[in-house]
């Protein structure tokens, strides 16, 4: 990861921004959505479906962004 291209990004979509976010705002949803479960029955239901696809044994996989980096990890040739 490069973490100047990074910080470069950030900082041109903050400067270009329309509403613009206060650092809490930012921290605020970026922990929300961080922690976000998948919502109702369907939700939870296509989340472990797709967890015993990939790696049934696995009981660290609980955020959609976890659920999306053992799919990336999967689709590129890993083992779940």
């Amino acid at each position: 990861m490069n973490t100047d291209t990074n910080t470069n990004i950030s900082a041109t979509q903050t400067a270009e921004a329309k509403a613009k976010r206060s650092h809490a705002e930012v921290l605020a949803w970026t922990t929300w959505i961080e922690s976000r479960s998948p919502g109702g029955a369907d939700g939870h239901a296509w989340f472990a479906d797709s967890i015993k696809k990939y790696a049934a044994d696995r009981s660290d996989i609980s955020t959609i962004f976890d659920l999306l980096d053992l799919d990336d990890y999967v689709s590129f040739g890993g083992n779940g």
